[in-house]
């Protein structure tokens, strides 16, 4: 097993308060439910791929805002959501080189 992958899969589990064997297991047991591996590596595949696009649509609609000037979203509940903030936090998640450069230029605008 490469060594740095496996260091950074226990970083992310001791970040999310998991044993890495835990993790281990329930992919070993989401595999038999399913009863392929491979099966179960397509579905996470296709879910961060989801994941990633929704972040990406996300960081897209909170640029326009702040290119237009707005920094605030009005949520229906009465909560008010900083554009910056939201976009800051976007970045840590984000992949696409692309959209993280744009990010990063807007929070460097001010």
């Amino acid at each position: 097993m490469n060594p740095r992958v496996l260091a950074g899969f226990k970083e992310l589990c001791r970040g999310e308060d998991l044993r890495p064997s835990e993790a281990v297991e329930d992919f070993m047991r989401l595999s038999l439910q399913a009863g392929s591996v491979s099966s179960v590596l397509d579905a996470a595949g296709q879910g961060l791929a989801s994941a990633q696009e929704g972040l990406r649509d996300q960081a897209e609609v909170l640029l326009q805002l702040k290119g237009r000037g707005e920094y605030w979203i009005h949520m229906d509940g009465g909560e008010n959501i900083g554009v910056k903030g939201t976009l800051f936090q976007l970045l840590g998640r984000i992949r696409d080189p692309a959209i993280r450069q744009r990010i990063k230029e807007a929070l460097a605008e001010g």
